[in-house]
Parts: structure tokens; C-alpha cells; sequence
């Protein structure tokens, strides 16, 4: 499908439409397709899981929050246990010394599994606000990376209707 956009021929106004470049005879108001293909959209978008659709690592995600959790735990008793007299200023040194770094690697494990960030602030329950927001490149590069969007024909003069947008899921994260 391509897009073309609204025109003018004599007294008739085109609206913005979608058609078919290889037989032209399907052509749909894209207000109506955009209309169903956003709302289809943010409703995913909205899932909790919708963070794992633009890669990364959800289970990997979660072992990583995890761990990197229990260590700073750790670290914050170690220091509670330092201000309370149970140990010494050396021996927080040496519990720091020894936590810092698998607390880095927790991290990097944490950052490694996560989506890009640019993708991730479209999801969530804040996900219909962040898609008004977001540009028409990103936007598109979101449908491109989950879905895949089929103007079904529906014969001459019929109304729109929106059984005749089909979507296959590409992510099935």
C-alpha cells in the first residue's frame, strides 16, 4: 500500500487515503485505517509485557533486577551494621570492595537484557499519551518492528470497515 495525500479534483476533496501501487483497486481513508491501526497499537502497548516486544531479554531482565536488588540489599545492611557499631570501618571496606563489582555485573547483565530505552517509554499503562506524543518515525518504526498491517479489499462502494484491516503480529514476545 502507499499513501497519497488529500487532494482536490474540481469540487470533489480526496481525503488522505491508502491504496494498492499494483492494481489501485483497493483504497481506504487512512484517518479510518490510522484510527484502528493506533488503537490496536496502544492496546498492546499498554500490556505488561509489551516491554519484551522490542528485543531484549525479559526472564534474563528479571534475574538481573534481581540479583542487582539482592546485592544492594546487602550493601545497605553492611552499611546499617557499620552505623550500628557491629562492624568495623575495614571491614565495610572489604564487604564494599567485594559487592561493588558483582553489583556492576548484575548491572550490566540488567542493561544488556532491556530493550532500547527510546522503545521502552512507549510502554506501560502511560502508553496511549506517549503515542500521541511520539513522532511519526517512531511511531513507524514501532508498527514496523511488531506488526504487520493488510488493507483487505471490500468491493466497490461498501463503507468502511474495520474487519478489513488485518494485523499479523511480528513480535510475539
Amino acid at each position: 500500500m502507499r499513501g497519497a495525500p488529500a487532494n482536490r479534483t474540481g469540487n470533489k476533496r480526496q481525503p488522505r487515503a491508502y491504496f494498492c501501487a499494483s492494481c489501485y483497486k483497493v483504497r481506504r481513508k487512512a484517518d479510518s485505517v490510522d484510527e484502528v491501526v493506533e488503537g490496536v497499537v496502544v492496546a498492546r502497548l499498554s500490556r505488561p509485557d509489551a516491554v519484551g516486544l522490542f528485543g531484549g531479554n525479559p526472564d534474563a531482565m528479571r534475574r538481573a533486577r534481581d540479583e542487582a536488588s539482592a546485592i544492594e540489599s546487602r550493601m545497605e545492611i553492611a552499611a546499617d551494621q557499620f552505623a550500628d557499631g557491629a562492624i568495623t570501618g575495614p571491614q565495610l571496606e572489604r564487604i564494599t570492595a567485594k559487592l561493588k563489582p558483582q553489583l556492576e555485573v548484575a548491572r550490566a547483565r540488567l542493561r544488556e537484557s532491556e530493550p532500547a530505552p527510546e522503545m521502552q517509554e512507549l510502554t506501560g499503562p502511560k502508553a496511549g499519551e506517549s503515542w500521541r506524543q511520539a513522532t511519526i518515525d517512531r511511531k513507524r518504526a514501532v508498527i514496523e518492528a511488531i506488526m504487520t498491517i493488510t488493507i483487505l479489499p471490500s468491493g466497490a462502494g461498501k463503507s468502511f470497515d474495520a474487519s478489513q484491516v488485518k494485523i499479523d503480529w511480528t513480535a510475539t514476545r
